[in-house]
């Protein structure tokens, strides 16, 4: 007898296709990777009114903030900076400087330290 309705051959089960299989991902699993990623951000930075308005002007595509209160007055950033690249690191040295005294460091790389202590005797002489 043969089955209709289905665009299957006999042989191959849709279950028991590798290729049709979708892989779903358990809730276990989806919080594990999430907290690893909380996990790689080394820039961690508190945003308040005057720097928020500088973000939003100009920021990274990488770099997102979250609003910590209801009248969007003060924010958090989270990021991931890769330290290898110096390229990179300069220029959030300077994007940091471009946001104003209105922050507040949490956690931050210490090769960035470094880049801001450098232009901090660059503007002192």
């Amino acid at each position: 007898m043969r089955r209709s309705g289905g665009s299957f051959p006999s042989t191959v089960s849709p279950r028991s296709d590798p290729i049709r299989r979708k892989k779903r991902i358990s809730p276990k699993k989806i919080a594990e990777q999430l907290s690893k990623r909380e996990e790689a951000f080394n820039l961690v930075v508190e945003l308040g009114p005057q720097a928020i308005a500088q973000f939003k002007k100009y920021h990274p595509l990488k770099m997102t903030i979250s609003y910590t209160n209801p009248y969007q007055t003060t924010a958090i950033l989270k990021a991931s900076l890769p330290v290898h690249r110096p390229d990179e690191l300069a220029e959030t040295t300077n994007w940091l400087l471009f946001l104003g005294a209105d922050i507040k460091v949490r956690e931050m790389p210490k090769e960035v330290v470094e880049g801001l202590k450098d232009r901090q005797e660059v503007w002192g002489k």
